[in-house]
């Protein structure tokens, strides 16, 4: 198990009173922990402190004034259930520290639980701390078959695949994400197999072996009921390897229903650059320009534009033959990340040098699956647009979301 963080990390990450406030309860957390019944701050400094609680989370704060007020009959499993309030608050926050500090505490409280390791190991993964994530990854895996608990190892399995994608290790990737799906085949459960093998797909694709990622990505397709938070993120990926097989015109309404259920700027980035993408291939140029222009203002204002929304973007400059703008975007990636993209930059900036043919649309006449996906995809997305639309969750709480059903009392299972 990775060795405990240093409690007042949070304070650079908030250097105001909310700061102040975490540090104080992780502190009393560690010397309740530490102790076996102390405490570090006094009973009667509380009700100074309770003047900083955030109203959402009052109540597990005061459910944490146990470790000071009666410290020796604190429970562990009511310390943990308040700590995962904490971490999941400060998430949806980005205070990924203080949700990590969280997030471990519950871990060494509850050391027999992959589900919390494998907690751990994805808000490090969020922290890029690649090797701290690592290891809770792995611990989470050693646990779930130590206890003969496949769904728990399928679930850390694809949070360490998708690590190993970030770092570019994708057969390494692979080999977790293909794991991950045997052991949620073994579980019975489809909707665990859907999504190891939207995981997979996901793989498949950056590894350009579309075939492959084609026929895995058509379970979660199928599997994911309507109201399901990852749907928005399907219906991306299932774009994605449209554009990537050529399918711009297929993919093309997938990502403008898409572009309406997110909030994040930076996957907003992305998705209307895929939408300029395919407008362009597909001879779409006035979505090309509206996409376009919204991403220019971005960058001019000084949003959250990812590296890969600007290369995406420079594809589809090159394909309506917009040199001075490809050569810009070109430059603009060349400084930001000189060595990450390898030979996607370099294949674009000779294509931009030698003012080569940019994509070509392919319409998928011989494979009558992708209109029937097609369809199925943008009739999904329509409970994930306005409001009360499904919050996207974290992976290891996917196979919470769906409990199985229950057969009908007569007639086949559904």
């Amino acid at each position: 198990m990775p060795g405990e963080r240093e409690p007042h990390w949070v304070l650079d990450e908030s250097p105001n009173e909310l700061g102040l406030l975490f540090w104080r309860v992780i502190m009393d957390l560690h010397v309740w922990r530490w102790s076996s019944g102390m405490a570090l701050f006094a009973s009667d400094d509380l009700t100074l402190w309770r003047i900083l609680y955030p109203w959402e989370i009052s109540a597990p704060l005061r459910e944490l004034e146990m470790v000071v007020l009666a410290p020796e009959s604190a429970r562990a499993d009511e310390v943990a259930q308040a700590c995962e309030s904490l971490w999941m608050w400060a998430e949806t926050r980005n205070l990924t520290e203080a949700a990590l500090q969280f997030a471990e505490i519950v871990a060494f409280l509850e050391p027999e639980n992959p589900e919390r390791a494998c907690t751990c190991g994805r808000i490090c993964r969020r922290r890029e701390e690649y090797q701290r994530g690592t290891r809770w990854f792995s611990r989470a895996s050693r646990l779930a078959r130590r206890q003969n608990d496949d769904r728990s190892f399928s679930i850390a399995r694809m949070g360490w695949a998708h690590l190993e994608e970030d770092l570019g290790n994708l057969s390494t990737a692979e080999k977790h994400a293909t794991k991950a799906l045997r052991a949620a085949s073994r579980t019975g459960r489809v909707l665990d197999a859907g999504y190891t093998s939207h995981t997979l797909a996901t793989i498949l694709v950056n590894q350009d072996r579309l075939e492959a990622a084609w026929m895995h990505i058509r379970n979660p397709v199928a599997s994911y009921p309507a109201d399901h938070p990852r749907i928005p993120a399907l219906a991306h990926d299932v774009a994605f390897l449209w554009g990537k097989m050529g399918y711009f015109s297929s993919a093309l309404p997938i990502y403008t229903a898409v572009l309406p259920t997110l909030t994040s700027q930076a996957e907003r980035a992305i998705v209307l650059a895929n939408i300029a993408r395919a407008a362009s291939a597909s001879g779409d140029l006035a979505t090309f320009e509206k996409a376009k222009r919204e991403l220019l203002r971005a960058l001019e204002e000084g949003g959250e534009v990812p590296i890969w929304a600007l290369y995406h973007l420079a594809c589809a400059t090159v394909n309506a033959r917009d040199w001075s703008l490809a050569e810009r975007l070109s430059a603009m990636m060349e400084v930001r990340a000189p060595q990450r993209y390898g030979p996607n930059a370099a294949e674009l900036s000779e294509r931009i040098r030698a003012r080569g043919a940019g994509d070509e649309n392919h319409v998928p006449e011989s494979d009558p699956h992708v209109d029937e996906i097609r369809a199925v995809v943008l009739s999904k997305l329509q409970v994930h647009i306005g409001p009360g639309a499904p919050r996207a969750v974290c992976p290891e709480q996917y196979p919470m979301l769906h409990p199985p059903r229950k057969p009908k009392e007569s007639g086949p299972h559904p």
